[in-house]
């Protein structure tokens, strides 16, 4: 698999478990223990999500050129 598509690949399955996360959170499916680790998991995720995201476009610009 070259690179643009791991990323992107690898950025869907990241998109998916933050959304199961915070649908989570919004129905009440996760504890008030967890809470605390679901958030920081899923603003981990937006970072990852960020890093990936430029990634990707610094990728379209090389294979542009």
């Amino acid at each position: 698999m070259d690179a643009p598509k791991f990323i992107y690949h690898l950025r869907k399955k990241i998109e998916k478990e933050k959304n199961l996360i915070a649908t989570a959170l919004v129905d009440g499916r996760i504890s008030k223990d967890d809470y605390d680790k679901s958030i920081g998991k899923a603003n981990g995720f937006t970072i990852v999500l960020d890093i990936l995201t430029e990634m990707s476009k610094n990728l379209e610009d090389i294979n542009d050129n």
